[in-house]
């Protein structure tokens, strides 16, 4: 069922390592409001009918089908000011008729070479030398999820006829106040500066999958964001990025959704 008049509700789609946990964390601070966690991602993932799960594994997340999650974000949420989805566009991709309705759709960028390096040390961490490998079992091969969201942001404003709305993780950092308040007008969001600061570790008016709460105790991929109190650059950027070698597997992934992240930067909210 489509929420009341009164309730707001919004996809924050993006990449993966692109900010968008802390953005999140940011986002759920709006008081009335709940915020799940890429249901998409992990019906992909993890669920039984996700093109994306490991081979020969039973899926772990047997209710997280596609069309599970569509009902479940279509129900009431009754007594929510705010419904926020942070989610993956390319877990949704080439199904879109489970997208739910009642939905603003919004998008997060940022820089291919960030996002993906970062996104190679987090494989590293987890697979050791089998890293590389696991990273690209892990992504669309198409678009390495920046094609997708491209594809999903075209949808977005062709097919449902809405204003598109894309902030860029670099421009969060720097102007955090000034881009928030931009994104939640945009949205019809409430905005206030005490959404720009929060309280470390996991709120309680988050909707965490069980494997992703489970990565998360195994790996730690999102502690530094889960420890945070604000939007923080220097948790953003390794020390070493300066000097550190960029992997061929980076370099083919960048080439790739380089010219997706160009379109879709040149579409972005400015920050002024």
């Amino acid at each position: 069922m489509a929420g009341s008049v009164s309730q707001h509700r919004v996809f924050c789609w993006s990449t993966p390592r692109s900010l968008s946990t802390a953005f999140m964390k940011c986002l759920s601070t709006i008081e009335g409001s709940v915020a799940w966690m890429e249901p998409y991602g992990t019906a992909e993932h993890f669920g039984p009918d996700g093109l994306l799960k490991p081979p020969d594994e039973v899926p772990p997340e047997v209710d997280y089908t596609h069309a599970w999650v569509k009902d479940k974000l279509e129900e009431d949420f009754q007594g929510r000011q705010a419904v926020i989805i942070k989610d993956l566009a390319y877990a949704v991709m080439g199904r879109l008729q489970y997208l739910p309705k009642g939905y603003r759709h919004s998008f997060l960028i940022r820089k291919p070479m960030k996002s993906f390096m970062s996104y190679y040390r987090l494989f590293k961490k987890m697979s050791g030398e089998e890293g590389d490998a696991s990273l690209r079992g892990w992504l669309p091969q198409k678009g390495f999820s920046y094609g997708e969201l491209a594809e999903m942001a075209d949808y977005v404003e062709k097919d449902l006829g809405q204003q598109l709305v894309i902030i860029d993780a670099d421009d969060i950092l720097n102007h955090p106040a000034t881009m928030l308040q931009k994104y939640c007008s945009a949205l019809g969001l409430p905005f206030s500066e005490s959404i720009l600061s929060w309280e470390p570790g996991m709120p309680s008016n988050w909707i965490v999958p069980k494997s992703v709460r489970e990565a998360e105790e195994e790996f730690h991929w999102m502690s530094t964001v889960l420890e945070s109190r604000c939007f923080n650059k220097a948790h953003q950027t390794p020390s070493n990025e300066a000097t550190e070698e960029t992997p061929d597997i980076v370099k083919e992934m960048v080439a790739v959704a380089q010219p997706f992240y160009d379109k879709l930067y040149a579409r972005r909210i400015l920050p002024s």
